[in-house]
């Protein structure tokens, strides 16, 4: 998967955008800025579908811990469903181990 997942902790951001380059296949740079936002926000979706979500820092400095469905719901789904403005996602975080999980399931399918 590349040098991306080095890290043990990776932000949803780069997770999701990691996500859907590897399940469409698709290679080089995506439209827009907003497109770019769109497919992002739909992977994001995806992931926290099948993959345990972490909220706060991967550096340490805060404790980093899993996101509940309620918190998933209020804090992610809610604002992307709704048309709202779009969480930060760089407080959100994906294990590396999880994430390549994440990706094998949604390929594969249910």
């Amino acid at each position: 998967m590349g040098p991306l997942l080095e890290n043990e902790w990776v932000p949803l951001f780069e997770a999701a955008s990691l996500a859907y380059l590897e399940l469409t296949g698709v290679e080089g740079q995506v439209g827009s800025e907003e497109h770019l936002r769109d497919v992002v926000e739909l992977a994001v979706i995806a992931l926290l579908r099948v993959a345990p979500i972490y909220q706060g820092s991967a550096d340490g400095s805060s404790s980093t811990t899993v996101m509940s469905a309620v918190q998933r719901q209020k804090l992610v789904f809610a604002p992307i469903l709704e048309g709202r403005e779009a969480p930060a996602l760089d407080r959100f975080y994906i294990r590396r181990s999880d994430l390549r999980g994440a990706i094998t399931s949604l390929r594969n399918g249910p």
